[in-house]
């Protein structure tokens, strides 16, 4: 099967094309919050940085110090609700994503402009498409849709790119899978742990997916990680394939996804291709801070150049992830 792509002429960039895009995006980011907003300006004058004196991306991480959750919140706490680093005028803020945590003081606000929500739910093209899904696909959402960025983007998502959405988050989980059936949905919407579950209650509620649920085409997954043997036993048990998605309320964005080969082709895990022409993801030794070799793991250190309402510049992630070349996956 040919593979199916969202975007072909962005999604197979050469590796030179990409960094010209990213240079761009980087400058025109530090020129664009230099002027705009308080927190920036005095982040880059403490490094002696002025924008115009980025000419390469090895300029940009050399001379662009590291952010952190701390400096964040502490904008915000003393800055209230968003801080000094919004960089555009509170008029303009059409949605607001919080990081997920049981303290609101240790929560970040992200401030989000309308083209930020039009790119998020965009960005989401590139996982559905994989998935073979088509406009008017009955899609339901079983992630939670409140004020965490997850479930805002994604039933967003569904609606820019033509699915029938349904939004059953809110009922309660026998509910959810009997309006799952009685609609023969295409797709669903769910976390690993609440898959197992839901995976469960299908005896209870003499729910056969094989033959209820006919028309599914895909599973998409988010924020959890999973063993390549329960990944295999759910695409066995719900006979559809499984996709993952890779964000943060930080990016407001789907950045990593896998392609139609799913999460376990091969009866292995899957690989996950960065967006790379909407942020900048540098993989480096947390130690260090240098970038790793491919075949390395590295923390994810990431700068949203095409985001408007809260940018962040090289915030360290403090995930783990393995560097790939580009021919790790043979989807092109």
């Amino acid at each position: 099967m040919a593979t199916r792509f969202y975007n072909r002429e962005i999604e197979t960039l050469s590796q030179k094309e990409i960094r010209v895009i990213q240079l761009k995006g980087v400058q025109d980011l530090l020129g664009r919050v230099y002027h705009n907003s308080p927190f920036y300006r005095a982040h880059l004058d403490r490094a002696g940085v002025k924008p115009g004196d980025i000419r390469s991306l090895e300029e940009f991480a050399e001379r662009i110090p590291f952010m952190s959750k701390k400096d964040l919140v502490a904008d915000q706490t003393d800055n209230p609700p968003f801080g000094l680093r919004l960089p555009v005028p509170e008029s303009e803020v059409r949605q607001v994503h919080i990081t997920s945590g049981t303290s609101g003081k240790g929560q970040e606000v992200y401030a989000l402009t309308a083209e930020d929500r039009r790119m998020g739910a965009e960005t989401f093209g590139y996982q559905m498409t994989p998935a073979g899904c088509e406009p008017g696909d009955i899609s339901a959402m079983l992630w939670p849709v409140a004020t965490m960025a997850g479930g805002l983007i994604a039933a967003e998502a569904l609606n820019y790119h033509g699915a029938n959405g349904m939004l059953l988050y809110m009922f309660d989980s026998k509910m959810k899978l009997g309006l799952m059936k009685r609609f023969n949905v295409h797709s669903f919407w769910a976390t690993p742990a609440y898959l197992t579950r839901l995976t469960v209650l299908c005896d209870e509620a003499g729910i056969v997916p094989k033959r209820d649920l006919t028309r599914l085409k895909g599973i998409f997954l988010s924020t959890e990680p999973f063993p390549v043997e329960w990944a295999q036993r759910m695409e066995e048990f719900w006979g559809s394939p499984l996709y993952d998605l890779y964000g943060s309320s930080q990016f407001g964005i789907c950045y990593a996804y896998t392609c139609d080969k799913g999460v376990v082709p091969n009866g292995k895990h899957g690989v996950y291709h960065l967006l790379d022409h909407v942020a900048l993801v540098e993989i480096l030794d947390p130690i260090t801070g240098q970038p790793v070799k491919y075949g390395e793991e590295g923390e994810p250190v990431i700068t949203t150049f095409s985001r408007r309402g809260a940018p962040i510049i090289r915030f360290r992630q403090g995930d783990r992830v393995r560097l790939l070349p580009p021919e790790a996956c043979d989807c092109g």
